[in-house]
């Protein structure tokens, strides 16, 4: 059975005692004919990262790498500046507000949180790291980043097919990496029984989500 995912994201809450933001949307929005669902004030926030579908065996290194990355944050002052509706606020689709304030160090957070923690995968058996993220601009929080140019991996069911994406089950690579070693020392029917239909059966558990990255499930 495959592990629980749960759609994840990072955000900040926004207080209730600074502003009514359902008010403020709700002038946006010219009443007659338009149907909207409100989320409670409560559950309003301000979303800094999305990560995707996550294990729940993930969320505790979660947490775990979001305060390494936010301890040494400083405090940001927003506040909100205008509303606004598209494509037009008869038939509002999106509705957005505007904020101003310490939009440089918001930026800074959201930098922060991009680049961490900036995770990678190899094994002795490989040689070489075969998974990582490939540059600033190419990191997924959490995930063990998309397999190197001219690597072959994919997760594999315990029939050794390949599944769908998203779904939890065996990493496997297809031999011809850089660096792959070629047996064990004095035993080569172990290394013959880590082969299953050409792949390679690394022995982790991990998943693969929809823009390929990586994610590694304990």
């Amino acid at each position: 059975m495959s592990e629980r995912l749960i759609r994840t994201f990072i955000s900040v809450s926004v207080p209730k005692e600074i502003v009514n933001i359902q008010s403020m949307l709700k002038s946006t929005v010219e009443p007659k004919g338009v149907k909207v669902r409100w989320v409670m004030n409560g559950k309003m926030h301000l979303t800094l990262k999305f990560l995707g579908n996550i294990t729940q065996g993930s969320i505790d290194n979660l947490n775990e790498a979001l305060f390494n990355a936010v301890k040494s944050a400083k405090v940001i002052n927003l506040s909100i500046s205008g509303t606004g509706a598209f494509p037009v606020k008869g038939r509002p689709n999106v509705l957005w507000l505007g904020i101003k304030g310490d939009i440089d160090e918001l930026k800074e957070s959201q930098r922060i949180l991009g680049k961490v923690p900036c995770h990678s995968w190899s094994q002795p058996e490989t040689g070489v790291v075969l998974i990582a993220h490939h540059g600033k601009n190419d990191i997924n929080l959490g995930s063990l980043g998309r397999p190197l140019h001219g690597v072959k991996i994919d997760i594999v069911d315990d029939q050794y097919n390949v599944v769908l994406p998203g779904s939890v089950g065996n990493l496997a690579i297809w031999p011809g990496w850089p660096a792959m070693f070629q047996t064990y020392w004095n035993d080569s029917n172990l290394y013959k029984s880590r082969f299953r239909k050409g792949w390679y059966i690394s022995g982790e558990k991990a998943y693969i989500d929809d823009n390929g990255y990586v994610w590694l499930v304990r």
